[in-house]
């Protein structure tokens, strides 16, 4: 690989905080990136106590909790309630199963949760532990009760395409469209980041996801009023110029990455600061062992914008082949593709380019 790579622009300091809340789920998915550490404790109160104080130090727009399954975190109430008075819109990532139970959505409306991302594909056909449907029928009353609680504005679906969910992918979307949902992104699954090694065999190949991107693009437009939001992180000349046209001029496309941008820090239970919630494993400091650091606006600023974030950020911006280089996208709307779709498939086998 080259080490030809773009000047970056990074944020002075992170915007969106992804609060992992604990890495426990209530589902079994194959494509999640954390399976491997559901025996891990939850959100620690140290590691609470900083990122409250981290709060109150950086101008934040947004905290995102996540896991796992991060409506099974015990305290969420108390932990909302200090949230809330720092930041002015917390979120939430959800398989949906919890929000079966109307009560249980009523209280995460009363918890000023401001919005709901509802992960609605998975074990269609799997029957749930407690024998009261399958997963998919839990989780789609899920979605139908968050919609009835917090309103279409609050709440969107998200869907992976990957080998489990692939062949049933416009079914899903036909469920969706008929409980009155307004927004679906669209993502597709990824090798998983850790010590583990192992088979992707919940992802598809790049240009096998492009084909169901643009198959799926057309079944919502056409067969649906759900807004799609595709997340664009592949090499886009696998997509024909026309539909990179369209996509992108309807605003139905979303491109780019926190990692590149700087804009999103994540933190784990255990203080860990990671790139990205899928890079479960990769530590780049500690927001109680490196403390001094992060406390210091000047300290932290070097760190964001001279160690290891900005290294990884610099990796990524290397060119994956080289007719990148000659590419019209490169360095604009394309960086290649997501560097983790890398570590088990070969970029010169799918990447094609675009002349200037």
């Amino acid at each position: 690989m080259s080490t030809r790579s773009l000047i970056l622009r990074r944020s002075a300091h992170p915007l969106l905080l992804w609060l992992v809340l604990g890495y426990q789920c209530n589902n079994q998915c194959t494509h999640c990136y954390a399976r491997h550490f559901q025996d891990q404790s939850f959100l620690q109160e140290h590691v609470i106590e900083k990122v409250l104080h981290l709060l109150s130090y950086y101008m934040f727009q947004e905290v995102v909790f996540i896991g796992g399954e991060p409506t099974l975190y015990p305290n969420l109430k108390e932990l909302t309630g200090k949230i809330s008075k720092r930041v002015g819109k917390i979120s939430i990532v959800s398989n949906g199963s919890k929000l079966s139970s109307i009560s249980f959505v009523k209280f995460l409306k009363e918890l000023d949760i401001s919005y709901l991302n509802i992960s609605i594909d998975d074990f269609s056909f799997t029957h749930s532990p407690t024998g009261s449907g399958t997963m998919s029928e839990i989780r789609f009353k899920g979605l139908y009760n968050a919609l009835q609680v917090f309103g279409r504005e609050s709440v969107s679906a998200v869907l992976t395409v990957g080998t489990q969910s692939k062949e049933r992918l416009e079914t899903l979307l036909a469920k969706c469209n008929n409980t009155g949902l307004k927004t679906m992104a669209v993502n597709f699954a990824l090798p998983v980041v850790n010590n583990i090694k192992e088979t992707p065999r919940f992802t598809i190949p790049p240009d096998e996801v492009t084909r169901r991107f643009e198959d799926l693009y057309h079944y919502f437009i056409n067969k649906t009023m759900i807004q799609p939001l595709f997340y664009m992180n592949l090499p886009l000349c696998l997509f024909s110029i026309g539909f990179l046209k369209e996509i992108f001029s309807s605003g139905h496309a979303l491109s780019g990455c926190h990692v590149f941008t700087g804009e999103g820090l994540v933190v784990d239970p255990s203080g860990n600061i990671i790139p990205c919630t899928h890079w479960v494993d990769m530590a780049e400091a500690n927001i109680t062992k490196d403390w001094e650091m992060i406390d210091n606006k000047q300290k932290f600023s070097v760190f964001w914008q001279q160690g290891k974030p900005y290294q990884l950020s610099r990796k990524i911006c290397e060119i994956r082949d080289e007719k990148c280089l000659d590419c019209q996208f490169w360095g604009k709307l394309c960086l290649g593709g997501c560097p983790l779709s890398w570590l088990y498939y070969e970029p010169s086998n799918y990447i094609m380019g675009f002349s200037r």
